[in-house]
């Protein structure tokens, strides 16, 4: 990288390591060799939040370009596609299921969007103020925040 790193993520099996910087690029890593493996360009702000699925073979980034976007790691494609309407507004997580990713932030709101359609699921929204952090309970019934 050629800036701060401002996110990191273990893959599953904690054989790659993800780092996103403020120089807008994201790099995997090998954690055996500890040498880069791909840098992925795409962003146009800070990549501030990473997370594989579950299976390892795509990585999530959120940037305050509004943007949330897949990255495939099968085929080491560059190539990205966005979840539509899930403004990366910096805190991100993924269910426990890794089949919906959340995304909250500035717009005082957190956004729920399916990895496999790419589509928007639902937003909650009622927040007094940024959110900061949150987190979901294993079986996704519970869901807490702060703002």
């Amino acid at each position: 990288h050629l800036d701060t790193i401002h996110s990191i993520a273990l893959s599953p099996d904690g054989k790659q390591l993800a780092s996103g910087s403020a120089d807008y690029t994201i790099k995997t890593w090998n954690t055996t060799t500890g040498k880069s493996e791909f840098t992925f360009h795409g962003h146009t702000d800070i990549v501030t939040s990473l997370k594989f699925n579950k299976t390892g073979t795509k990585l999530i980034s959120s940037s305050p370009d509004k943007s949330t976007k897949i990255w495939n790691l099968q085929d080491n494609s560059q190539e990205s596609s966005e979840i539509n309407d899930l403004e990366g507004n910096g805190v991100m997580k993924m269910t426990a299921d890794g089949n919906k990713v959340l995304s909250g932030g500035v717009k005082n709101e957190i956004i729920c969007g399916d990895l496999e359609t790419g589509e928007r699921d639902f937003v909650l929204s009622g927040t007094c103020g940024v959110v900061r952090d949150f987190d979901v309970t294993l079986d996704g019934q519970l869901l807490v925040a702060v703002a």
